[in-house]
């Protein structure tokens, strides 16, 4: 078994959109105590792949004929019964299954539950389907009752001016982040960066203008219809302005969900928000709220309101900026039948981890990213409880 040391700077460091290269922030240059030396194994044949990230707390695992168990304390991975990774549990924190065909212990199942290791299931697109849910985690029944109850109140409206204007807020912090890398050398170039320019001012209003709304509306349903049409109406001016940008590398129309798209650009989208989906269910469930009680997106049967909120403020740092740099850096994007081709899945996969193990500054702290959604899905616990007073949301520097 092949193993890949890396060497991990001890530094503050950032992907450049537009290059294969890391840039370092002369201002942020302490000591960046996250990562380790640690291994990075990639298993990659037509049937399965595995990415385990550097700091091995995450797992993904794609393939027919692969089989998980529990060995001591450790998590085997076995291809046609040949033992070919192990994970020591104490490191681990998510693992996401991202194909069928793939066995599991029932031994590992109860070790993942003790461990409060979260296991997700998704389909091809990476659609998650199923979420193990501990026993383990205790039921916060009074949580549940306030969450209810906060939906229809001043709390409810509060939060969705939040969730809106985070989202908005993080939308203009990844356009700026490319205009950073668009260098002014070419009339095309000028042109995306006036669009881009432009975009962030018009952002700016409809973030203004959610933020008057909040503190003067108390009708719930009305400040919901208002605040989702702010949403909409950025989310557009955003998805313009992103075209623009990659337009000399690949056709991209406008943001779509349903039906099921056939471009490559929404195709990835939807890959990376299934990935991150989950990530936002379990920090949902480990912080004891309801995932179907949300405020912003109403309730629906079958329909996690409260992931739809929660997810707002991490959609364009997390997954929109892995896929500008995906194309950016001339990734080969294959689809077949509408969706990923399982060597696009394997890298664009990469793409994502590396982002939820990267480093934020938070709340004055340099944090994970996986860590700072789970500690944002108790901030609203604390603020629902009235612990505190209003709920913040996620700011990416850019």
């Amino acid at each position: 078994m092949n193993l890949n040391y890396i060497k991990t700077p001890q530094k503050f460091v950032q992907p450049d959109l537009f290059s294969s290269e890391n840039f370092i922030y002369a201002n942020l240059d302490a000591e960046f105590p996250l990562f380790f030396d640690t291994l990075v194994h990639w298993q990659f044949n037509e049937n399965l792949f595995y990415l385990v990230s550097k700091d091995l707390s995450h797992l993904i695992v794609s393939g027919y004929g692969v089989h998980l168990s529990k060995k001591s304390e450790r998590l085997i991975i076995k291809d046609n019964k040949k033992c070919i990774y192990e994970l020591p549990f104490f490191r681990l924190k998510t693992v996401a299954i991202m194909s069928k065909g793939i066995g599991i212990s029932s031994d590992l199942i109860e070790e993942f539950s003790k461990a409060q290791i979260n296991l997700s299931f998704h389909d091809f697109s990476a659609k998650p389907h199923s979420l193990l849910q501990s026993l383990c985690f205790s039921q916060h029944a009074d949580l549940k009752r306030r969450q209810i109850l906060a939906q229809n109140s001043k709390t409810g409206i509060s939060f969705m001016a939040a969730v809106v204007c985070g989202k908005i807020s993080n939308q203009a912090a990844v356009l700026k982040y490319c205009v950073k890398n668009i260098k002014p050398d070419k009339n095309i170039n000028i042109h995306k960066l006036q669009t881009a320019k432009e975009a962030c001012a018009q952002m700016q209003q409809c973030y203004n203008q959610c933020l008057a709304l909040s503190r003067n509306i108390s009708d719930i349903f009305e400040a919901r219809q208002k605040f989702m049409g702010y949403e909409g109406t950025a989310a557009r001016i955003y998805w313009n302005a992103i075209s623009a940008i990659i337009s000399e590398k690949i056709e991209f129309s406008g943001r779509q969900t349903k039906p099921l798209p056939k471009d490559a650009v929404n195709t990835l989208l939807n890959y990376g928000y299934g990935i991150l989906y989950s990530k936002i269910w379990s920090a949902a469930i480990i912080a004891g709220l309801d995932p179907y009680v949300g405020f912003l997106h109403t309730d629906q049967s079958g329909k996690p309101a409260l992931i739809f909120d929660l997810i707002e403020e991490f959609r364009a740092p997390i997954v929109d900026r892995a896929v500008i740099a995906f194309i950016m850096l001339n990734r080969n994007i294959q689809i077949t039948q509408n969706l990923l081709d399982i060597k696009t899945r394997e890298k664009f996969s990469e793409k994502i981890i590396e982002q939820l193990t990267s480093a934020q500054y938070y709340e004055g702290q340099k944090v994970m990213v996986s860590d700072i959604i789970l500690s944002q899905a108790r901030k609203l616990v604390a603020f629902i409880e009235e612990r505190q007073k209003e709920y913040s949301t996620f700011s990416f520097k850019w």
